[in-house]
């Protein structure tokens, strides 16, 4: 038996609820509080409180309540683990090294598995460590208890546009835990938010790397006692499945244009209005060879500022009238609004990690052809210098190194799309 063990026979528990402070338990058993009334498991309760069903709760700093009730909850059983794709644009090393609470928790976080249980798809890291909790009233079998200023404790809270979750984390699974350990910062946290509080327990399985969440409610909100789970899940987190190439559209239909320079596309419209509008007129002007002056002719057809007979289109009239920064997003939306462009970000939306290396926009833009590898290879490097034109008139898109991403969250505004699209124009295209 340990000394702990021990000194717990000198703690008189007599009657079904006892108030005793931190002085009574140093004087009485010449131990540390915190190492006499902090059990997080049942198993580790001493045979004392134990054989006599009792548990302890601490009430004020100082202050604990030793009484008979229900101070344990046992995990309920969780469904078949399911696969699931992190998220993160690149895998995180650094989480391989060591074992603990709130490294696994952070892993869930960034890897989108939480948001993924919580059904919030905009979720931020708010809440972590100990804080001393406002005053506030339950009730515990037979007895109104009142809490104020303990010590309160999780392993991270995450904020949503909804609610707000707190989390107790375990590595391993346990026959049960203290519901303090929940109801705590559950009652906590409601006197600080009118958002939704979601209690959640969460474990890590080292050995099988198996996440597992439990989200509980406690009905009503001012009884100590068990809670309801509400949902129950569990995870092995795999890396990212790569889209299947299956093209949207049909080869006739999915121009890719061949004229790498965008910045001289952008000035076609302004020559032809000017009479330049042959390819051997306009070779010259741009140092380029007649068979390029073709290229670039076609181009800006591609994006719709040209007839077949490189005459302009009302676009490209608008175009020429329109101040700098409004062609700028004409000639940005005409880019994204290309067949192969919308491929592109279709793929970009679906790929859990937003993001796709320019292989796949190769391999893509052959499937999306018929174009030879080399060829396809060649069409996509314009497409790539395109793309990169864009990402400056737009935070919606980046590129690094080779990789395109997409870096905005959809679910974060309404307007996602448009700014995605760049429809903010003032005229209607």
């Amino acid at each position: 038996m340990s000394r702990i063990q021990d000194a717990w026979d000198t703690i008189p528990v007599d009657g079904d609820f006892v108030l005793i402070t931190a002085d009574e338990v140093r004087r009485l058993s010449g131990c540390e509080p915190r190492l006499m009334m902090k059990f997080d498991h049942s198993h580790l309760l001493p045979p004392k409180l134990r054989d006599l069903g009792r548990f302890i709760l601490p009430l004020r700093n100082g202050l604990y309540a030793i009484l008979v009730g229900t101070g344990y909850h046992r995990p309920e059983t969780c469904p078949e683990p399911v696969d699931f794709p992190r998220q993160t644009q690149f895998r995180l090393n650094t989480t391989e090294t060591g074992v603990s609470e709130m490294q696994h928790l952070d892993m869930a976080f960034n890897s989108g598995l939480l948001a993924d249980f919580l059904e919030e798809p905009l979720l931020y890291p708010t809440i972590r460590g100990r804080k001393r909790s406002p005053q506030f009233q339950f009730r515990c079998g037979d007895h109104e208890l009142e809490v104020q200023g303990v010590q309160v404790e999780i392993d991270g809270g995450f904020e949503g546009r909804n609610s707000v979750t707190v989390v107790e984390a375990k590595i391993g699974e346990c026959d049960d835990f203290h519901l303090r350990q929940l109801y705590y910062p559950y009652r906590f946290w409601s006197t600080q938010t009118q958002k939704t509080i979601r209690p959640v327990f969460f474990t890590f399985e080292p050995a099988t790397n198996i996440y597992r969440l439990r989200e509980y409610a406690f009905d009503p909100p001012d009884i100590y006692g068990c809670p309801r789970l509400v949902k129950a899940a569990a995870y092995r987190i795999i890396e990212p499945i790569s889209p299947r190439l299956e093209p949207f559209t049909v080869p006739a239909t999915t121009p890719v244009p061949q004229a790498d320079r965008i910045e001289k596309v952008a000035v076609i419209p302004f020559l032809v209005s000017e009479g330049f509008d042959t390819p051997s007129k306009l070779a010259p002007l741009l140092e380029f060879s007649p068979r390029q002056g073709r290229y670039y002719l076609d181009a800006a057809g591609s994006l719709g500022l040209l007839e077949r007979n490189y005459r302009l289109t009302s676009l490209g009239l608008e175009y020429l009238s329109s101040t700098p920064d409004i062609r700028h997003q004409i000639l940005a939306k005409a880019i994204l609004s290309l067949p192969i462009s919308q491929e592109i970000l279709a793929y970009l939306v679906m790929a859990p990690s937003r993001t796709l290396h320019k292989d796949f926009l190769v391999e893509l833009t052959r499937c999306s052809t018929g174009l030879a590898p080399a060829t396809a290879r060649r069409r996509t490097q314009t497409l790539w210098n395109w793309l990169a034109w864009v990402t400056h008139h737009s935070g919606a898109l980046r590129i690094v190194g080779n990789e395109l991403r997409l870096e905005l969250n959809l679910n974060q505004t309404p307007g996602a799309w448009t700014q995605l699209s760049l429809f903010e124009k003032k005229s209607n295209l």
